[in-house]
């Protein structure tokens, strides 16, 4: 069993989650669609929470032979930054040619995009989705000062200590907003804790009960402090499942993760989670003359199209893009 495998299919799951979530609820918001509601997918924003959980195995697996906090940095910037600039650029130049205009950004805001983090400066993102990389940026600066100060061995304290301020904001302090989005990363912290937790379970050299008892306390704190329209029941069950997923993701039900189809998602979904809303939606609304006659296929052909584009994107220009920064800023750091 390839642990690391199935979590990739995971991942892949989660982006296409999201893109489907994209392409039929959240489109019918600003535009229209030709069939019937009931056939949303209106809970695949999950696919976010379930990349927080990710991103906590995914990290903290990263760091274990890792004690240098600019080594940590250098392999984060060269993984997230080039390849995100290219997807920023392409989405902004298809989002103002494509006469989105409801979406498109003024050019002051495309620059500062190039942060990564334009809600900092009062920018808006090029792209929607962006908005999560904050916390994502956010969780990695936390995790480089854990290298700094050497504590990484001691995540049940910082994680419960995490937790705790958690728990003190949101009872008695929920209005201090700066608060609850820097040190808490909007509650979205709990779903960082559960990764870490997961990966720790993993290594299988503990006993699993503060591990699990973490997990369930996060689980909950993270279900009681959620704000959505939406039914939470229904969220609140989805989010146990993927719990329950995870815990038993060496079981061999979960094998097909590893097949070719949902490590081909995996292997692109960082792409397709920075490509797929903006530039689908160009091309869905290029289709709206045809709605009558095509249908389903309004959802289809961007969904095709979206997929081609972010395995070419992935594997010609991410691919080398890592390589060649990761190279570069190691040749820099050692000359120092």
């Amino acid at each position: 069993m390839n642990r690391i495998k199935k979590i990739d299919g995971l991942r892949g799951i989660a982006a296409l989650s999201v893109v489907l979530f994209h392409y039929t609820s959240n489109y019918r918001d600003d535009y229209s669609l030709p069939f019937n509601e009931k056939f949303d997918f209106k809970y695949g924003f999950i696919g976010v929470e379930l990349f927080f959980i990710i991103s906590g195995f995914v990290i903290y697996n990263s760091i274990k032979n890792v004690e240098n906090y600019k080594e940590f940095l250098v392999k984060r910037f060269s993984r997230l930054y080039p390849i995100f600039w290219i997807c920023m650029i392409i989405t902004f130049f298809v989002t103002k040619l494509g006469h989105l205009s409801n979406r498109v950004v003024p050019t002051i805001d495309f620059f500062f995009n190039f942060t990564m983090i334009p809600i900092v400066f009062g920018k808006k993102n090029v792209d929607g989705v962006y908005w999560s990389l904050y916390f994502e940026l956010i969780f990695y600066g936390m995790i480089a000062l854990v290298l700094v100060f050497k504590q990484k061995n001691n995540w049940r304290l910082l994680c419960g200590v995490w937790m705790l301020i958690s728990l003190i904001v949101n009872l008695f302090y929920s209005d201090v907003n700066i608060i609850k989005s820097l040190v808490l990363l909007n509650n979205y912290n709990f779903l960082f804790i559960i990764g870490i937790c997961f990966y720790q379970l993993s290594l299988k050299s503990t006993k699993p009960f503060i591990e699990l008892l973490m997990i369930i306390l996060a689980t909950l704190s993270y279900l009681y402090f959620k704000k959505n329209n939406l039914d939470q029941n229904i969220e609140a069950i989805i989010l146990i499942v993927i719990i329950g997923v995870f815990y038993f993701l060496e079981s061999e039900v979960f094998n097909f993760l590893e097949s070719k189809f949902f490590q081909f998602l995996g292997y692109i979904s960082y792409v397709l989670y920075l490509t797929h809303m903006n530039i689908g939606y160009v091309i869905m609304k290029s289709l709206v003359p045809f709605y009558d006659s095509i249908s389903v296929l309004i959802i289809l052909i961007p969904l095709i199209f979206i997929l081609g584009l972010s395995y070419f994107l992935s594997k010609f220009i991410e691919k080398p893009l890592v390589k060649y920064a990761n190279t570069t800023f190691f040749s820099i750091l050692k000359m120092k």
